[in-house]
């Protein structure tokens, strides 16, 4: 497009990682991977890539869960093997601003404690 100007086609193959269709369509030519063998070298990086960004998890780069739903899924395995005194560094809870705020997580705590014993 001559708005747009030209664009740079010499580092040839660049996908798109981060961006995904609204509806894929199984009977869509342009979204099946074919290898051409033109094209074999991009192909296996674009595999490659798409493998890596697979495996990027927040577990890859957090050392503890960040979000409440995080941690059912993440240490419920290490429930029962914390340590007394640990919850506030690997739980992080909510704003203690509101008093019922407070009263449940003092529940949350008191319940954890007592499950370990």
């Amino acid at each position: 497009m001559t708005c747009c100007g030209e664009g740079d086609t010499s580092k040839g193959f660049k996908p798109t990682y981060n961006v995904k269709a609204l509806t894929e369509k199984f009977y869509a030519r342009h979204e099946i991977l074919r290898p051409d063998p033109n094209y074999a070298l991009n192909y296996k990086h674009y595999c490659e890539q798409i493998e890596k960004r697979q495996k990027y998890t927040p577990r890859t780069f957090y050392l503890t869960p960040r979000t409440e739903n995080q941690v059912y899924g993440w240490l419920h395995h290490l429930a029962f093997k914390y340590d007394p005194g640990y919850e506030q560094l690997l739980f992080h809870l909510a704003r203690q601003s509101d008093p019922d705020i407070k009263i449940q997580n003092q529940i949350n705590l008191a319940v954890l404690r007592g499950l370990r014993r």
